[in-house]
């Protein structure tokens, strides 16, 4: 019920009251008239208490949906560095190599995965032939958010550099499988092992010149500060990174430096800021005809506008980002825009389409065997059944969620935890009225 109605059903019935006290009429209907205003006052008083706990109600399962949300911007914005030059010149890889580079620009990463994989068995693959395309199947299942499969790879190559004797392709080698694994440990929320291994590789890069790596390694440091709620810090390596992207006119970089300062001004509450940095990626992208960076840039967009609770200007970008990912063939970029429109019906109120949406993303997530994705719709299903009162099926889809984040070492678990155990407390009591705001 609105607010406004609330109060008016306090403020009436009190005046009217108060006014028929005075009244010179007989004391029986005086009381009538009484009894019924004060029914009315009753009514409009418990309504506010009811507004007021599902406003706090809404707030704290916002605060569950957003900090994923939040998360799995982070993730997707992180940057897997590939090692395409230990491939070297030999004829007899190349056009398994040239066939699975294609495969990766239009995102069909499996049959990238294949390809790369009759690299790794042949019979002629040198030791930095294997270093070189353990790295690019990582990177692979890295972008399907399989992230076991992509640590086992990323292993293979750090083991197996340290075999070579070329120093520098022992270190250029290194520096890839170390800042990618890296990135694994970041997606476990382990942030302390993942800024140990970003700065290792940063320094190899460093030292053997390797400005792209060097950028690169920068940028996802950046993120790592970012998770750590130290935007100052990330902040300034994230300048860093677009600095050297700018000088070796790496503009691909340049454009992705821009969404990570635009997502660190976001996490400021800087919204203006972080929407003009977003822009201004969106614009390089699309000048340079990086069609899954501009959807992605429009999806950030579309988020500082939900930020910003203009819901119609949200769902337009979501909207023009699916078109695209569509376009392209990028199924992950697809299912992540599909969430994301579910997320601001929900937020619209109009909860039979966000659910749909949810489902139509989660449906597409297992599809291309992307857990993580899958994990998170779950989760926005579950919210979407608890928004719905129907409390045991939102329970069943946090915990399906909470196994798949448990199952595959995904991060948010703390949050799924923490909703569970709020559902637990108010199915106790029978009503979800006791609950507070974080």
């Amino acid at each position: 019920m609105k607010v406004w109605l609330n109060i008016f059903l306090i403020v009436i019935p009190t005046v009217f009251g108060i006014y028929s006290f005075f009244l010179n009429i007989p004391t029986t209907p005086k009381i009538v008239v009484l009894i019924i205003c004060l029914a009315f006052l009753g009514f409009g008083v418990y309504g506010l208490i009811q507004e007021q706990h599902e406003k706090q109600r809404e707030t704290k399962y916002r605060a569950y949906q957003i900090q994923l949300l939040e998360e799995q911007k982070l993730r997707d914005l992180g940057r897997p560095q590939p090692y395409i030059n230990g491939l070297g010149e030999n004829p007899l890889l190349k056009d398994s190599f040239k066939i699975g580079q294609q495969y990766e620009k239009q995102n069909q990463f499996k049959k990238a995965i294949s390809e790369y994989n009759k690299i790794l068995h042949h019979l002629n693959a040198t030791t930095t032939n294997k270093v070189a395309v353990n790295v690019l199947i990582g990177n692979c299942y890295f972008n399907l958010s399989n992230i076991v499969e992509a640590t086992k790879h990323y292993q293979n190559a750090l083991s197996l550099s340290k075999k070579e004797v070329n120093k520098f392709e022992k270190l250029r080698g290194k520096s890839a499988a170390l800042g990618n694994i890296g990135l694994i440990y970041s997606a476990k929320s382990e942030l302390d092992n993942a800024l140990k291994y970003f700065q290792n590789a940063l320094k190899i890069d460093k030292e053997i010149g390797n400005r792209r790596g060097e950028t690169a390694a920068l940028s996802n440091i950046g993120l790592i500060y970012y998770d750590k709620d130290e935007p100052d810090k990330a902040l300034k390596f994230h300048q860093d990174a677009l600095k050297i992207d700018k000088e070796i006119g790496n503009r691909r970089g340049e454009a992705a430096s821009l969404g990570n300062i635009g997502l660190t001004y976001s996490d400021k509450d800087e919204l203006d800021k972080a929407l003009k940095y977003f822009q201004d990626s969106l614009k390089l992208h699309k000048e340079i005809g990086n069609r899954r960076g501009e959807a992605a840039s429009l999806g950030n967009i579309g988020l500082i506008y939900y930020d910003k609770d203009e819901l119609d200007k949200a769902l337009k970008f979501h909207q023009d980002a699916l078109k695209i990912d569509k376009e392209i063939g990028y199924r992950l970029g697809e299912a992540n825009d599909l969430g994301n429109i579910g997320l601001t019906y929900s937020d619209k109120g109009e909860l039979d389409k966000a659910l749909k949406y949810f489902q139509d993303s989660l449906k597409l997530h297992k599809e291309i065997g992307n857990r993580l994705g899958e994990a998170t719709d779950l989760f926005n299903i579950g919210l979407i059944y608890y928004d719905k009162d129907e409390l045991d099926k939102g329970l069943k889809y946090y915990q399906d969620s909470l196994d798949i984040r448990i199952k595959y070492s995904l991060y948010g678990k703390k949050a799924i935890k923490k909703a569970i155990k709020e559902i637990e407390a108010q199915k106790g009591k029978g009503s979800r009225s006791g609950l507070e705001k974080d």
